[in-house]
């Protein structure tokens, strides 16, 4: 994750009219802009088929997809026809099934995954973190404003008034997507609405005396 941090402090305008000076200083002179911008790239996660065991070792949540033509889309599964009362051996459209329980026979040049049946797949098995997630962004800024404000011995008083924005962009950063290939062709596979963070914009408005 980058992170930026920046403060500006503007110095405030001059002319010959003191009365102006003083009138556009109360507008221009003291004020801090400040904040904090964080930038990081997506986390990995892993192309898996959770709920169907198919390497028969009694692990339903442990088995990942070989991959067919590596150039089809992501959304591209095709899966044996074992586990959906087809053909064994034969591979059908994943998320045609899952939509409208068809029976399309695909090739492994037709789709991007490939659910086998059988042990002797796990060696060819796609690699652990092999996918990656959207990235984020955060933009926080805050803006203070010193008001001179002397009395008695307090030479040095002032009122600072503050203003802070967290997430000042309203930026709707998405955290792990879902990966299950078994849910392709259904509204939750890669659902990036669903993957939302609760990152929401928000103002704090406060003010005090220094001394």
């Amino acid at each position: 994750m980058a992170s930026f941090e920046y403060v500006y402090s503007p110095v405030g305008f001059r002319s010959d009219n003191t009365a102006f000076n003083v009138l556009l200083g109360a507008f221009t002179r003291n004020f801090v802009i400040s904040g904090t911008t964080q930038f990081s790239s997506g986390p990995y996660s892993s192309f898996q088929i959770a709920g169907l065991d198919t390497s028969a070792d009694l692990n339903p949540y442990n088995d990942r997809p070989l991959v067919g033509n590596p150039h089809r889309p992501i959304t591209t599964v095709g899966i044996d026809g074992v586990y959906l009362g087809g053909n064994p051996g034969t591979y059908y459209d994943l998320a045609a099934n899952n939509q409208t329980n068809a029976l399309n026979p695909v090739t492994s040049d037709q789709v991007r995954f490939l659910i086998p049946y059988g042990s002797q797949y796990i060696t060819r098995e796609v690699g652990r973190n092999s996918f990656e997630n959207p990235g984020q962004s955060f933009w926080n800024v805050a803006l203070e404003k010193d008001i001179p404000a002397t009395f008695g011995r307090l030479e040095n008083g002032q009122f600072q008034i503050r203003v802070e924005g967290q997430n000042v962009g309203n930026h709707n950063n998405v955290s792990i997507l879902d990966t299950n290939l078994l849910d392709v062709g259904t509204t939750a596979y890669l659902n990036k609405s669903a993957a939302r963070e609760s990152t929401n914009q928000s103002f704090r408005l406060w003010a005090k005396y220094v001394f």
